[in-house]
């Protein structure tokens, strides 16, 4: 992992390897938001894992951090975090309930922040089918 961008309020990594595969990080007032490509629509993968990144931008930014902010939406285009919330809210979880089974929920639990809040989820009570939902992570 090559490390581009490392300052109070931005991180930025990549694949050594192949550039597509990323992390990018911007944190302000406590609120950190960011986006993980490790794994191209086509199936392909980089040399660094999606974890790895997660924790090597974790480790950059460490206690400032308060609120770990996802904004998932299909004209994204990566859409790995809302497939899965789709995928448990169709089998009768609650997008509640289904947030700490993403692959960022996962990661944000691991590192003690597993208090889950749902800014908004829309289409509303579209169980296995939103299009745009926003969580926050929290301690």
């Amino acid at each position: 992992m090559k490390i581009i961008v490392a300052t109070s309020t931005e991180f930025y990594a990549e694949d050594l390897v192949d550039p597509r595969f990323y992390v990018f990080a911007r944190l302000g007032s406590g609120i950190l938001r960011f986006e993980i490509v490790a794994l191209l629509q086509t199936g392909e993968r980089g040399t660094v894992r999606g974890k790895e990144l997660f924790r090597a931008m974790m480790a950059h930014f460490s206690a400032r951090v308060r609120i770990i902010q996802a904004n998932w939406t299909k004209a994204s285009g990566k859409t790995t975090n809302l497939d899965q919330v789709n995928a448990a809210t169709a089998a009768g979880l609650t997008v509640e309930g289904a947030a700490p089974l993403t692959w960022t929920g996962l990661r944000a639990s691991e590192v003690g922040y597993d208090k889950v809040t749902v800014s908004h989820a829309l289409p509303r009570r579209a169980k296995g089918n939103y299009n745009d939902i926003r969580f926050e992570f929290g301690r």
